[in-house]
């Protein structure tokens, strides 16, 4: 029976702290726009956009998220840096 309690009264406690934590700990999204003139290259003959300059475009931003928040090219092409691109996705 007191174990029992003493176990209700952990979980209650570590219900309690992380509750706490969640309203104390709210990280801000990073996010950065860009915006991008298209050139004619880019296009196909009816003028929309080919579906191959994309990455392009995504690149263009990827470089100008690292100047806002400070993160190089280099910094993230180094040996002890781990990051993972997982997944594109384009809305149209």
């Amino acid at each position: 029976m007191e174990l029992l309690l003493l176990f209700l009264f952990f979980c209650i406690v570590i219900s309690i702290v992380y509750d706490k934590a969640k309203e104390i700990y709210k990280p801000t999204p990073l996010s950065e726009t860009v915006q991008l003139r298209v050139r004619f290259s880019e296009t196909d003959p009816l003028g929309i956009v080919w579906h191959g300059s994309y990455i392009k475009y995504f690149e263009e931003g990827r470089e100008a998220f690292g100047r806002k928040y400070g993160i190089s090219y280099l910094e993230v092409r180094a040996p002890w840096v781990c990051y993972s691109h997982c997944k594109e996705c384009v809305r149209t």
